[in-house]
C-alpha cells in the first residue's frame, strides 16, 4: 500500500480528529502489585531509551495512582484484569472503566495495559469508544519479543510519528509470518493525531 493510500485509509478508519503535539512527554510506569516487577523494570528501560521524563512507581491503591495521573501523558500499567473488569491493588480495587475515565479526566494521551489478560476481560470491560484516549491492551507479551516491539513503537512516537501510522508499520494488519515476531495486542485510537515527542 502506498503512503498516500495508507494515509487515506487511516483517515477513513479513525476519522478526522484534532491534531496535537506534546513536547517533553511524561511517562508513568506502574503496577498494581509486586508480581510484575521484572517486566516493569524491562519496560522502563525501553522508555528511558526514548524519553527523558520517565517515572516508575508502584501504588498500593488506585486512589493513590489517580493522584499521579494529572501530570502524565503516557501510562504504562500492569494489572490482572478479572472477568468483571476489576483490578486489585493492595488497599483497594478499581474497574476498567474507572481507570479509563481517570485517564481521560487527567488528559492522559496513551494508556498501555502491558501484561497479558484474556481477550474477554478487555472486550467486556474496556469500552473506550468515544473516549479521547489511545489505548493498547496486551493479550500475549511473547516474552522478550515485547521489549523489541515496544522499542520500535516508542522510537516512532518519540520521533514524531502518530500512533496509528507507527502501529501499521510495526504490526502489519495483514496475515503473514511477522505476527510470530510481535506481541498480541488490541489497539483503539481515540487520539489518533497526537504526537508524543521527547
Amino acid at each position: 500500500m502506498s503512503e498516500e493510500r495508507k494515509v487515506t485509509f487511516l483517515g477513513r478508519l479513525f476519522g478526522p480528529r484534532q491534531s496535537e503535539t506534546v513536547r517533553g512527554t511524561r511517562v508513568l510506569i506502574s503496577a498494581s502489585d509486586e508480581s510484575f516487577a521484572p517486566d516493569l523494570k524491562a519496560d522502563s528501560i525501553c522508555y528511558k531509551n526514548h524519553y527523558r521524563d520517565v517515572r516508575t512507581q508502584r501504588f498500593e491503591s488506585f486512589s493513590g495512582m489517580c493522584d499521579s495521573l494529572r501530570d502524565v501523558d503516557v501510562v504504562h500499567f500492569f494489572s490482572n484484569v478479572k472477568s468483571n473488569g476489576d483490578m486489585l491493588f493492595e488497599r483497594d480495587r478499581c474497574s476498567a472503566m474507572r481507570l479509563l475515565d481517570a485517564c481521560v479526566l487527567a488528559d492522559v494521551k496513551l494508556l498501555i495495559v502491558a501484561n497479558a489478560n484474556a481477550p474477554e476481560a478487555y472486550v467486556n470491560n474496556f469500552n473506550a469508544r468515544g473516549k479521547r484516549l489511545n489505548l493498547i491492551m496486551t493479550l500475549d507479551r511473547k516474552n522478550a519479543i515485547f521489549a523489541d516491539w515496544l522499542n520500535g513503537l516508542l522510537a516512532g512516537l518519540a520521533g514524531g510519528v502518530d500512533l496509528p501510522t507507527v502501529w501499521v508499520k510495526i504490526a502489519p494488519q495483514t496475515a503473514g509470518p511477522w505476527h510470530d515476531t510481535i506481541p498480541s495486542c488490541i489497539f483503539y485510537a481515540g487520539r489518533p493525531k497526537t504526537l508524543l515527542l521527547d
